[in-house]
C-alpha cells in the first residue's frame, strides 16, 4: 500500500481496516462501521442516507476481504459525490442512498 503524501499544515489520518462488503469497493467510496463485529475493524457501505455509522473516504480500490486504508480526517481530492449535492470545503460527509456516494453534512 502506498504511503500517502501529507503537507504539514493539513494533517490527514488514514486507518488501515477490512473490507468486509461482500464486493471490491472502489476508491473514494464511503465506507461505514460494519455492525456487529468483533474488534470493530471492519467495514461496509450503506444505502441509508445519514447512516450514523460512518467511518470515512476508502483510499484505495480494495477487494472484500482485504485490508486498506482509510481516510478519516483531513483534505481530500478522492470524494466520490452524485453531482447534485454540494460538499462544501469545512463539510462533514455523510452516507447516501447509492453505495459509497457521499453527502455534505453542514
Amino acid at each position: 500500500m502506498a504511503a500517502a503524501t501529507v503537507e504539514a499544515t493539513h494533517p490527514s489520518e488514514w486507518i488501515e481496516m477490512k473490507n468486509t462488503s461482500g464486493g471490491s469497493l472502489a476508491t473514494g467510496d464511503v465506507v461505514v462501521f460494519k455492525t456487529g463485529v468483533a474488534g470493530a475493524n471492519e467495514i461496509t457501505t450503506t444505502t441509508t442516507q445519514g447512516d450514523d455509522m460512518v467511518f470515512g473516504v476508502l483510499g484505495y480500490t480494495t477487494s472484500n476481504n482485504a485490508k486498506r486504508a482509510v481516510q478519516t480526517l483531513g483534505r481530500t481530492s478522492i470524494l466520490k459525490v452524485d453531482g447534485t449535492t454540494d460538499i462544501a470545503i469545512g463539510d462533514f460527509i455523510g452516507t447516501s442512498t447509492t453505495a459509497g456516494v457521499q453527502l455534505g453534512l453542514s
